[in-house]
């Protein structure tokens, strides 16, 4: 066990290597990513919660709770929003929430008093923490807490677990601080802003002003998204005009063109073939955010069905195996959600490994929602590439390999939040990945 400080001094940093700078380079997005969703959110409770799942999924953590002081100081509470995916982590999630933790007890206990990072490999829990038989019957067997640090203040811990033994990262650790210290001045804002609003100091003329910003910003948002869909449908005419006189081209000169003229006639065609997908994907990507239709109930049993019917002939080809859990009844938009579907099952039928694909939709009534799990028994991928498969048209794999443009996970991201959900993804390399999302639970 080991305790990282912030250095208390600037130093001279030693030249990095292209690792280092990719490194460096996801790093800095994560920050800026969580800075504006957690300042997006509407509440301090939302604002941790996209804190943790977005810590825990850049960096591999299996689970993520907060803890704050009670209303004496004297004890640690843990917070229900929290991070818990993969194995069976309920028993731990809701002993951890029923504890009453000691200052001083416990890693998260004992951050409160140091007000330092504290990192144990062999066991996520040390030996005076009431939980510690849980984690043990769970599996976990790393764990690591951070404080939340405002002005000297501690208004929370951050604790983060892992079913493997992970040996202590400084660079983690300083990724997780940065986090916190960008989740303290949000807290602090948003506290400052709810005393402001109790005590009456927003008079009615700055509550008109702060209400016409934040109409201004949504129109702005919806002039942008609008601007997408119009730009994506304009170059399509550009797209198929390429195609079309490059292939007039191709077909008068045949036999007067050589080579290297016939290499250079295929590799525009290619590129405009490219384009053309591109400028599909984005508009498909346009209108999930531009056009909705009213929700409705939707049978997902029967959508399910005409979606694996639909990639019939891949899943022949392939051999895969698709099977599903009885399916429940939401409430949205029955395109959406089909297009949704789709997506998912594309994806696992294309990164499969050499084994016929094996694939599975679950689904499970939690509290106010629905949650689905797509597993696959395919390539996986690194955790650490969780968060940026959902960004449209990054590809982690070379075309030749894997066709497409990438614009389906993104896809699929911004369909489940227009339903008021959420989507990430578990998987290691040559693990397989399973894709989980929610929907709202709710009846019309």
């Amino acid at each position: 066990m080991i305790r990282f400080e912030r250095p208390k001094a600037a130093r001279r940093l030693a030249p990095r290597d292209g690792a280092a700078n990719q490194h460096a380079e996801e790093e800095l997005s994560l920050l800026i990513d969580i800075a504006l969703s957690a300042n997006a959110a509407g509440d301090v409770d939302a604002a941790v919660r996209l804190v943790l799942d977005k810590l825990c999924k850049a960096t591999g953590w299996d689970c993520g709770q907060v803890w704050v002081p009670n209303a004496g100081a004297q004890a640690l509470e843990c917070r229900p929003h929290g991070y818990g995916h993969g194995r069976d982590l309920r028993a731990f999630r809701e002993i951890s929430q029923r504890t009453s933790m000691p200052l001083g007890t416990g890693l998260p206990g004992r951050c409160c008093c140091t007000k330092q990072a504290i990192w144990l490999c062999g066991a996520a829990v040390d030996d005076g923490d009431p939980r510690r038989r849980c984690a043990g019957e769970a599996g976990l067997k790393t764990g690591t807490v951070v404080p939340v640090l405002d002005q000297g203040e501690l208004p929370a811990v951050l604790e983060f677990c892992a079913f493997d033994k992970r040996p202590e990262s400084e660079r983690v650790v300083n990724l997780m601080l940065a986090a916190a210290a960008q989740l303290s001045t949000i807290i602090r804002c948003r506290q400052a802003e709810a005393r402001a609003d109790a005590l009456g100091l927003f008079g009615d003329e700055q509550k008109r002003r702060i209400q016409a910003h934040r109409d201004a910003l949504a129109r702005a948002n919806k002039e942008i998204e609008q601007l997408g869909y119009a730009a994506a449908h304009d170059l399509q005419g550009p797209v198929r005009k390429i195609l079309g006189y490059t292939q007039l081209l191709s077909d008068a000169c045949q036999d007067r063109l050589g080579v290297e003229a016939e290499d250079c006639v295929r590799s525009v065609v290619r590129a405009a073939h490219h384009m053309g997908a591109l400028v599909q994907d984005l508009l498909a990507y346009s209108r999930v955010l531009t056009r909705r239709s009213e929700p409705t109930s939707v049978e997902l049993d029967g959508t399910w069905r005409t979606v694996v019917g639909d990639l019939k002939t891949v899943i022949d080809t392939s051999g895969a195996v698709v099977t599903s859990d009885p399916l429940p009844v939401v409430i949205g938009d029955e395109g959406q959600l089909a297009r949704l579907l789709g997506c998912l099952l594309d994806n696992a039928l294309k990164f499969r490994s050499p084994a016929p694909p094996r694939i599975h939709l679950a689904a499970q009534r939690l509290g106010g929602e629905w949650v689905f799990s797509l597993r696959d028994n395919g390539i996986g991928i690194d955790p650490k590439f969780a968060e940026r498969i959902f960004v449209i048209f990054q590809k982690l794999h070379g075309h030749e390999a894997y066709p497409g443009t990438g614009a389906g996970l993104a896809i699929s991201k911004k369909i489940v939040e227009r339903h008021g959900g959420r989507i990430w993804c578990d998987s290691r390399p040559g693990e397989g990945a399973t894709l989980h999302f929610t929907l709202p639970g709710g009846a019309l």
